[in-house]
């Protein structure tokens, strides 16, 4: 394993955004929680999040814990606004769509992590 890595110091770090809402880390990329439900993700690097839109809950309610009805578009700015945003893009996706998108944004910082280190040579970041 390579110790020159700027990534070997938190590379999995948690965060309280509030106390309903949880961030943590995966590298550059963050995945944010109203309480057990994930409602978006972040990808620092490329400079990109998703986040759900409140209208998308109404209709899946049934789909995730009772405290998704608690739930508001005030939790779901403050988790946009936790931190700096510049040159940010923010896209609104339906909250089914924000477990494949954390997904592919996760597994690609896994992928380039592993990549990293198979080939010795240490991720610089941005």
């Amino acid at each position: 394993m390579s110790e020159n890595s700027v990534w070997n110091d938190n590379y999995f770090f948690r965060d309280y955004v509030t106390d309903d809402i949880l961030s943590y880390g995966v590298g550059p990329v963050w995945l944010y929680h109203f309480k057990e439900t994930l409602i978006g993700v972040r990808d620092t690097e490329a400079k990109i999040s998703y986040f759900c839109t409140i209208e998308s809950i109404a209709a899946v309610k049934g789909q995730f814990v009772p405290t998704i009805e608690q739930l508001t578009e005030a939790h779901i700015t403050e988790a946009i606004e936790e931190v700096d945003r510049s040159g940010e893009e923010i896209k609104r996706i339906p909250i089914t769509e924000i477990m494949s998108t954390a997904k592919e944004l996760t597994l690609r910082e896994f992928g380039r992590e592993m990549d990293a280190r198979l080939t010795g040579q240490a991720r610089q970041a941005s």
